[in-house]
C-alpha cells in the first residue's frame, strides 16, 4: 500500500502489525490516528514527534501519510545476521550436537512424537526410524537393561519425582555398545496424569570405558584377567551379607599349584603366565555362572560359592571341586612343552568355620595346606583342629627363633664303648631343647623345623664350637681316657651346601 512508503523514512523496518480500523473512499483504503504499531526484533523505539493531521472526514484530500504511529522500532542489519546465526547455530546442534532432544507420548504403547536429528550420529538410526516406530526397545537393549530401565521407570512414576535420571547401556544400530545418561521428565495432561517423557541423553561411553580400563587396572590381574584379591575381598564380604539374610551358607575355597615354581624354573616366567592362564579359563569353564573365582597372587586362586543351602552343602561342594582336580590334573601343552600340574584344595564354610572375611580366606588357606600334605587326597575341608596345629605350629616357630638368638640349647653326650673291653672310646653329642614355655621339645620336632626356617646351618655352627669347647677342656684337664677317640656329631645336608663349611670347622678345630 503506498502509505507504507514513508516508513523507510524512519530507518530499516522488518514489519508492521495494525490495532484498530481502516477508512476506505470505495477505491482506496486509509489508515486511522493511532492504528498502527511497527516492530522490529531489536525493540528499540524511536520517540521522533509526528505530524499531526486532520480526519479524513473533514479534509477532503486524500492522505498519502500515515496520520499517527504509536511506536516505531528500528532494526539493524546487524541484528538480523545475529539472529539468523542463532537459528543455524540451534539446527548444528540438534543435527552434529552431543546432546540429543527426545519426547515420547506414554500410553499402552510407547510413541516417539520428537527427537533431534543427531540420533543418527549417537546410535545409527534417523530420527525417521524413531518417529515411524521402526526401533523397538528389543533391538537397543538386551533383556537385563531394558527389565532394570523398566523397573526404574515404574519407580519414577510411583514416585512422582520431578526427574528421571539414569545411565543405560544400549545396542547402536551397527551392533557397537553405547552408553548414554538418560535425563527426562513427564509431561501431564489436563488431569495432571503423565502424558509424555521429555528430556535428553548424552553419550557418555568414553568416559565409562575409561572407568572400566581404571577398574580393571585396580580390581583384575593382570596375566589371566581374573578379579584380584581387592575385589575378591569386597565380593566375599557382599556373599556374607547375603548369606546372613537369607539364611544361606558360602563356601571359600582356597587352592594353589603344586610344583609351579618347576614349571617357571624350566620353561621361563612367559611359559609360566601361558600356564596360569590356561588354567584360569579351564577352571571358569566348569563352574556356574555366579560362582566367583580370583587370582590373588602367585600361583593361588580363591573360589567363593554363595547361596548355598544346608542341606547337601558338602555334596555340591565336592562336586565343584572333583571338576576342578579333573581338568588341572589333565595335561597342559605350552608352546609345544608338555605340563602336569596338581593342585591342593581346602575349603572353609560361612557360618560353620568362620564368619568373617578374613577369618574364612585364613582358614581356607590352612585346610589347603593341609591337603597339601597329603599327595593322595588333594583336598580337605576346614577343621578347628587344623587352627590349633596352626597356631602350635606359629608358636614353636616364634619359641625356636628366640632359643637359636639366645642360645637356649644344651647338649648331652652319648658314650660309645667298646663291646669287647667294655671302655669308653668316644661318644655322640646330642642337642637338645628345654624351653621355658614350652617345656622340653624332641629333636624329632625342632630339627626339622629349623630346616625349614632356614635356622640349621647357624644351629649347626654353634654345635661345633660347643663340642670342640668341650674337647678341649677335657683335654687340658686330661679327663679323656687313653683309648677316647672323638665325639660324633649330626650334620645337617644344608650345612654341607654350605662353600665355607669345611673352613669354617677347620677354624674351630
Amino acid at each position: 500500500v503506498k502509505e507504507f512508503a514513508p516508513l523507510q523514512s524512519f530507518g530499516n523496518v522488518s514489519g508492521f502489525f495494525t490495532f484498530g480500523a481502516f477508512y476506505s473512499t470505495g477505491e482506496s483504503a486509509y489508515l486511522l490516528n493511532n492504528t498502527m504499531t511497527l516492530l522490529s526484533l531489536s525493540e528499540k523505539t524511536g520517540n521522533e514527534a509526528l505530524p499531526r493531521y486532520t480526519h479524513p472526514e473533514t479534509d477532503t484530500k486524500r492522505f498519502s501519510t500515515f496520520k499517527a504511529l504509536s511506536h516505531l522500532l528500528t532494526v539493524k542489519e546487524s541484528e538480523f545476521s545475529t539472529y539468523h546465526g542463532y537459528l543455524e547455530e540451534r539446527e548444528r546442534l540438534l543435527c552434529k550436537g552431543p546432546v540429543v532432544n527426545f519426547k515420547f507420548e506414554l500410553g499402552e504403547v510407547l510413541r516417539c512424537s520428537y527427537i533431534s536429528p543427531n540420533i543418527r550420529k549417537m546410535l545409527g538410526y534417523g530420527a525417521k526410524e524413531f518417529l515411524c516406530n521402526e526401533v523397538s526397545p528389543q533391538m537397543l537393549f538386551d533383556d537385563e537393561t531394558w527389565e532394570a530401565l523398566r523397573k526404574a521407570f515404574e519407580r519414577y512414576l510411583a514416585d512422582d519425582a520431578l526427574t528421571f535420571e539414569k545411565e543405560i547401556r544400549v545396542r547402536a544400530k551397527f551392533g557397537d555398545t553405547k552408553y548414554l545418561h538418560l535425563f527426562a521428565a513427564t509431561e501431564k495432561n489436563r488431569a495432571q496424569k503423565p502424558a509424555a517423557l521429555i528430556g535428553y541423553c548424552i553419550d557418555i561411553t568414553q568416559r565409562v570405558e575409561s572407568q572400566q580400563k581404571i577398574q580393571k587396572l585396580a580390581f583384575y590381574d593382570h596375566v589371566t584377567g581374573l578379579p584380584n584379591r581387592e575385589l575378591l575381598k569386597s565380593t566375599l564380604a557382599t556373599k556374607i551379607e547375603e548369606a546372613k539374610a537369607e539364611g544361606k551358607l558360602c563356601a571359600v575355597t582356597f587352592f594353589d599349584l603344586d610344583k609351579f615354581k618347576d614349571v617357571n624354573d624350566t620353561y621361563g616366567h612367559a611359559a609360566g603366565d601361558k600356564l596360569l592362564q590356561m588354567i584360569a579359563n579351564r577352571v571358569r569353564a566348569v563352574l556356574k555362572k555366579e560362582d566367583f573365582i580370583a587370582r590373588i597372587g602367585g600361583d593361588e586362586f580363591i573360589l567363593i560359592q554363595g547361596g548355598l543351602s544346608r542341606n547337601g552343602v558338602q555334596t555340591t561342594i565336592y562336586a565343584t571341586i572333583n571338576r576342578i582336580l579333573t581338568i588341572v590334573h589333565e595335561p597342559f601343552n605350552i608352546d609345544g612343552k608338555i605340563a602336569h600340574i596338581s593342585t591342593s584344595i581346602g575349603t572353609a564354610i560361612y557360618g560353620i568355620d568362620g564368619e568373617s572375611v578374613d577369618d574364612l580366606i585364613r582358614h581356607a588357606d590352612m585346610a589347603m595346606y593341609e591337603a597339601k600334605k597329603d599327595p593322595d587326597v588333594h583336598f580337605k575341608f576346614y577343621s578347628q583342629r587344623m587352627r590349633f596345629q596352626r597356631e602350635s605350629h606359629l608358636a614353636l616357630q616364634n619359641a625356636l627363633k628366640d632359643a637359636v638368638r639366645e642360645k637356649r640349647f644344651h647338649l648331652l653326650y652319648q658314650p660309645q664303648v667298646d663291646i669287647h673291653s667294655g671302655k669308653i672310646v668316644g661318644a655322640e653329642a646330642l642337642m637338645r631343647w628345654n624351653d621355658p614355655v614350652l617345656g622340653e621339645i624332641s629333636p624329632v620336632t625342632f630339627i626339622p623345623l629349623a630346616e625349614e626356617l632356614h635356622l640349621i646351618v647357624e644351629l649347626g655352627e654353634w654345635l661345633l664350637e660347643e663340642v670342640c669347647q668341650k674337647i678341649a677342656y677335657l683335654q687340658n684337664r686330661s679327663k679323656l681316657p687313653g683309648n677316647f677317640r672323638s665325639i660324633a656329631v649330626n650334620i645337617s645336608p644344608l650345612q654341607f651346601a654350605d662353600p665355607y663349611f669345611v673352613s669354617k670347622v677347620e677354624k674351630m678345630l
